[in-house]
């Protein structure tokens, strides 16, 4: 087998573990849940000295004459995988769907706004490698703490909720959602389309001090969420292709003053990717306590196997290494149990409440 092959393997045995101890815990005797938990972190080890090891040889292969390389496999668990169980390529992907989204800007880069943090200086990006971590599920659904009204914050959402979008009440985990991530929480929320997943980011950003950065992966569900703001008298921004890079200037100028009109900025994962300028306005946010939290929608496209994989999703790992301390809601409307690891992992979120919504409606 080649190297990368078989880290394939293991991850999709790491995947079937993390299944288990996520979805199937309540049947799980203690000693075979302990068991489960050391497979696991020796997987998790195996899996990192082989990918440093690929990697080594990718930067050696660069720079000299290319050869083929051999390594011993690492001596793994005796436990079976059935692969025909596994979700690994059960799903098309299905890219084309999207639109790539690049600056519109000078070739030149000529501006410089180093008050604001808009310097035109090159930002040294280091080579974002997925590793594999060891994560920490809380199920939020069921913990009770998220349901309290004894937050600072209660009165200001329950009033700001009916004041501004219309609502007499929240809907199922809509608060216990809102609560952990107003906490400081990583959250991961699996909830049906029309269930209201934006309103679990939405309405903490109107009341939280600084931006909240929402990442999605279609410019129209971008301009559609920002004109459904506009209609609440919420303002939200994007930055786009189809912007001269005046305005996109003037948007991060206002972004950068401590009393700026927006609450929210949309932008593609390719921005991320791509953009040093949002990178260093981020850098610029965070060091004035102005960047509130990161939301990831349609988080499932971070996933290889999801049905809607963009590698620049998996490039959103990058924002929790530049800022460990910047909570990050991931949320979407499908994933099985291995897209759900796969986009823990790959945005970094170590300790993670899981919300899950059941998707059986009352007739």
């Amino acid at each position: 087998l080649e190297a990368s092959t078989h880290v394939e393997q293991m991850k999709d045995a790491l995947l079937a573990i993390s299944h288990e101890l996520l979805d199937d815990s309540t049947d799980l005797s203690p000693d075979h849940f302990q068991q489960l938990c050391q497979e696991r972190l020796l997987l998790i080890k195996q899996i990192q000295q082989l990918e440093t090891l690929i990697h080594s040889k990718e930067r050696k292969k660069s720079s000299t004459p290319t050869h083929n390389f051999q390594y011993e496999t690492p001596q793994t668990t005796n436990r079976k995988v059935d692969f025909a169980q596994t979700d690994s390529g059960a799903h098309v992907k299905e890219q084309s769907r999207y639109a790539s989204d690049n600056w519109n800007m000078p070739k030149d880069h000529s501006f410089s706004e180093d008050r604001s943090g808009l310097s035109s200086d090159h930002v040294e990006r280091e080579r974002y490698v997925p590793k594999i971590i060891d994560v920490t599920y809380t199920d939020g659904s069921n913990d009770k703490k998220w349901s309290s009204r004894d937050f600072p914050w209660t009165k200001n959402l329950e009033v700001n909720n009916k004041r501004v979008f219309g609502n007499h009440s929240f809907r199922p985990n809509q608060r216990e959602i809102i609560n952990a991530t107003m906490s400081g929480c990583d959250v991961f929320v699996l909830m049906p389309t029309g269930g209201g997943k934006s309103l679990t980011y939405q309405l903490p950003a109107l009341i939280s001090a600084g931006i909240t950065l929402v990442i999605s992966p279609l410019i129209s569900l971008i301009q559609d969420q920002i004109m459904n703001l506009l209609q609440t008298n919420i303002h939200a921004a994007s930055l786009s292709a189809g912007m001269e890079w005046a305005e996109q200037l003037e948007i991060l100028r206002e972004m950068s003053s401590g009393n700026s009109k927006y609450k929210l900025l949309y932008v593609t994962p390719e921005k991320v990717a791509k953009s040093d300028s949002l990178l260093r306005h981020l850098e610029s946010l965070n060091s004035h306590s102005l960047l509130a939290r990161f939301v990831i929608d349609e988080a499932h496209c971070v996933s290889q196997w999801g049905h809607d994989f963009r590698p620049d999703y998996q490039g959103l790992g990058v924002l929790k290494k530049k800022f460990p301390n910047i909570p990050m809601l991931a949320l979407t409307a499908t994933a099985t149990a291995s897209v759900k690891e796969d986009v823990v992992q790959a945005l970094g979120l170590v300790n993670c409440a899981v919300f899950r919504q059941s998707f059986n409606r009352p007739n």
